[in-house]
């Protein structure tokens, strides 16, 4: 409790500069595979396949999802896979065919 009514300040001690860094060091790992469309899911989901085989559930990326008007089986897509859950990734581009 502060004297006076005063709020107190936190001054960025909260550990929230610590965690925006990690989330910016994470991020800048992240490099976009080719993959391939095998089949649409439920609720905007999508299963691809990878080009080394293994195959991930994916999601449109927000900037992506109003411009795209319909992914296919066998279209080919740029995904930047999780690195905490190597089997999500999300849909970054469309790649014309």
């Amino acid at each position: 409790m502060t004297k006076g009514g005063e709020q107190p300040t936190n001054n960025g001690t909260d550990g929230s500069d610590a965690i925006s860094e990690q989330l910016a060091e994470v991020n800048q790992g992240i490099e976009p595979e080719l993959a391939t469309v095998l089949e649409s899911l439920t609720n905007g989901l999508f299963r691809l396949q990878m080009k080394d085989g293994r195959s991930v559930v994916a999601h449109v990326a927000k900037d992506l999802r109003m411009a795209l008007s319909r992914l296919l089986p066998g279209d080919s897509v740029l995904v930047d896979v999780s690195p905490y859950d190597p089997g999500k990734a999300r849909i970054c581009k469309l790649l014309t065919q």
